[in-house]
């Protein structure tokens, strides 16, 4: 190699050492975006029994029925409150009860049905026993200066047919009505439809 080639790359080796190793002093900004609380909605939903009421003459029967017996004609009212908590600003969510079976010699002459009342008591659902299910906003669910803690009530209502006996059949048997459920599940509206 030429002494001119030679030193040609050894200039240009040091002006890269030099440009690697040196700072210069260059302009410089930075910014921050503030943090935030995230919190998060409430799915709630609670029952409070006020017991069973003899619906032909009126009375307040107790909140059980174990000094009560049912004769052909009779109906019986079971009454309770539902508090529901429904928070978020995209809540959506779908109260469901779902009906206690009556089983037992007794539950062959029963019906049974349940009515879903606000709190100022305003049907909003009447259904069978294959129990009720209605969708709700936290618009729906606000109580009222009388009600602030109640939202709906739930009446379910047996009924002794009297058209199913004759004689003395079904006399001293005795039916047993399950546990009800509610439940309340919020809706994933914005996934419906999805193939995600």
């Amino acid at each position: 190699m030429k002494n001119s080639t030679k030193g040609f790359v050894a200039g240009a080796a040091g002006v890269g050492l030099l440009l690697g190793a040196s700072t210069f002093a260059i302009w410089s900004d930075n910014a921050t975006v503030d943090g935030a609380e995230i919190a998060a909605g409430n799915v709630e939903v609670s029952v409070e029994h006020k017991g069973w009421e003899d619906d032909r003459t009126g009375q307040h029967i107790g909140q059980t029925l174990e000094s009560f017996k049912v004769v052909p004609g009779d109906s019986i009212k079971r009454t309770d409150e539902v508090k529901v908590d429904l928070d978020g600003d995209n809540m959506v969510a779908n109260l469901q009860l779902v009906g206690g079976a009556l089983d037992g010699d007794l539950s062959n002459a029963l019906t049974i049905d349940y009515q879903l009342q606000n709190s100022t008591g305003v049907e909003v659902l009447q259904v069978d026993e294959s129990g009720l299910e209605v969708q709700l906003t936290p618009e729906d669910v606000k109580g009222t200066a009388t009600h602030p803690n109640t939202q709906f009530v739930v009446e379910t209502t047996i009924h002794f047919d009297a058209n199913k006996v004759k004689d003395r059949e079904l006399t001293q048997t005795e039916a047993k009505l399950d546990q009800t459920s509610l439940q309340l599940r919020q809706i994933n509206e914005s996934s419906e439809g999805s193939n995600n």
